[in-house]
């Protein structure tokens, strides 16, 4: 989950045409906390807020965003539960 929320930082600001320096700039972060972000790395909940806010969207849209693009636990914990017939031959 953490990556993903780098991944959408990443997709806005380069949908926006910016610069690591930009979004910083624009956000008050430092440029190398947003490409920590962009990589790897989970923000504090201010950075994050401060950074969706930089990118024109809620943090609530980003946190969606995140959610959407995992696959669903209960979906996956059920496909795995599901055994193939072993066959007879």
């Amino acid at each position: 989950m953490l990556m993903e929320f780098g991944k959408i930082v990443r997709t806005l600001r380069e949908k926006k045409g910016w610069t690591q320096t930009e979004l910083g700039q624009r956000a008050s972060v430092a440029q190398n906390m947003i490409s920590r972000i962009e990589k790897y790395m989970m923000p504090f909940f201010d950075v994050a807020c401060k950074i969706c806010d930089a990118l024109g969207i809620s943090p609530s849209e980003a946190w969606k965003q995140v959610k959407s693009s995992q696959p669903d636990y209960e979906k996956t914990k059920t496909q795995s539960k599901v055994r193939k017939p072993k066959s007879s031959t």
